[in-house]
């Protein structure tokens, strides 16, 4: 499944609940929307970054309990960036490609 797909899934699943924060009728609501998915991509990588956190300090078990719930931390992220390339009507995966590019300039390879 390519990322369009993704994003149209979620697009339906969202419309269907009659939520909108993919699409943006002006620019003040598309700053609302983006204001909205940046705290709330935020939120999710605070989520994953505090089971990392708990791990490190042994006060939870690597386990695949902990495993599934990080994954699901993970997934929340990228819906968000989903959400949030729709609103800037975005090619994500062109976009990927590009800034591949540009780190393969910038970081050097070690054999």
């Amino acid at each position: 499944m390519d990322i369009k797909s993704m994003q149209d899934i979620n697009a339906k699943f969202s419309e269907s609940r009659g939520w909108f924060y993919h699409k943006a009728s002006n620019t003040d609501d598309m700053i609302s929307k983006l204001g909205y998915n940046a705290v709330a991509i935020s939120g999710e990588v605070g989520e994953f970054a505090n089971l990392v956190k708990k791990v490190l300090r042994n006060k939870e078990r690597l386990n695949d309990e902990m495993l599934a719930h990080m994954k699901e931390k993970v997934a929340d992220v990228f819906i968000y960036t989903l959400i949030v390339s729709q609103l800037l009507n975005m090619d994500l995966e062109s976009e990927f490609l590009k800034k591949q590019g540009k780190n393969e300039g910038r970081f050097e390879k070690k054999n």
